[in-house]
């Protein structure tokens, strides 16, 4: 069996770059040929370590809970909603970071393209988070707002949403988004929900 033609598992190991394939133990009828580490097998090997991360990240993002939620960092939170969002059938595309005006990622799905706003907060989100996503929309060519997160919205931020057509997604509907995702459910609108 050539190498180049295998997929390594987790015991295998390729000779290092610039070794000398003689100096290790060759597995009886494997010729050194065979057994060196070409750079065909190095991108096979690659390949197939990429595919195995995407599964487990997708396992991963599948097996969370609220409480996992509750527990990450802002930057992972804006990629599991990222994440959610694609499961809903949106096509995202991450932002996030300094300088991002209020919007963490964009969302798009047929004519409708929201500027997002993820907030992973303890405490009840105000009314500024909402003020950035409607900012922001502008300035990212989105028609639409959202602010997403793990917990609750002040009654200046539901009044501000209500009055500047900006979509919150709390606590309830992201719980039922992770369900939908780790259960493979049917995808929605989140403004028609």
């Amino acid at each position: 069996m050539k190498l180049s033609n295998a997929v390594l598992s987790d015991r295998q190991h390729p000779t290092p770059v610039g070794a000398d394939a003689t100096t290790r133990a060759i597995p009886a009828g494997i010729s050194a040929e065979d057994w060196a580490v070409t750079p065909r097998a190095v991108r096979e090997w690659a390949r197939a370590l990429e595919q195995r991360g995407a599964r487990l990240e997708e396992q991963t993002a599948r097996a969370l809970a609220i409480r996992d939620v509750d527990n990450m960092n802002p930057y992972d939170f804006e990629r599991y909603v990222s994440r959610l969002l694609e499961h809903q059938g949106y096509q995202t595309k991450i932002i996030g970071g300094a300088g991002d005006l209020g919007v963490d990622l964009i969302a798009q799905k047929d004519r409708l393209k929201f500027a997002v706003q993820g907030k992973l907060y303890a405490t009840p989100v105000s009314r500024r988070a909402v003020s950035d996503a409607v900012a922001g929309k502008d300035h990212y060519g989105c028609n639409a707002a959202m602010v997403v997160t793990n917990g609750s919205f002040t009654r200046g931020a539901k009044a501000l949403a209500r009055s500047t057509e900006c979509s919150l997604v709390g606590r309830k509907t992201l719980v039922r988004w992770i369900f939908e995702l780790q259960h493979g459910l049917g995808k929605t609108c989140p403004s028609c929900a």
